[in-house]
């Protein structure tokens, strides 16, 4: 989890695009926040990045993405 002055989000991390030849694919990260919207729970993410390559000034700019992303459909 990362506090962020914006509110509170979860880092998430899965493998992707394993090539011929990898053992195993790279890892990248997502930030994703959770609401509630009318009566369910919802969960929206943006892409961070290759996990070696996070910074934060990455994760204040995709918060500010994702806050603007889950305003359109909270509207």
């Amino acid at each position: 989890m990362v506090v962020l002055p914006n509110g509170i989000y979860t880092i998430t991390y899965k493998r992707r695009g394993r090539k011929p030849g990898e053992a195993v694919g790279r890892l990248e990260a997502s930030l994703q926040r959770g609401f509630s919207l009318n009566g369910q729970s919802v969960v929206r993410a943006v892409r961070l990045g290759p996990v070696g390559s996070i910074t934060k000034e990455r994760l204040l700019e995709s918060a500010q993405r994702l806050e603007y992303k889950l305003k359109g459909l909270q509207a």
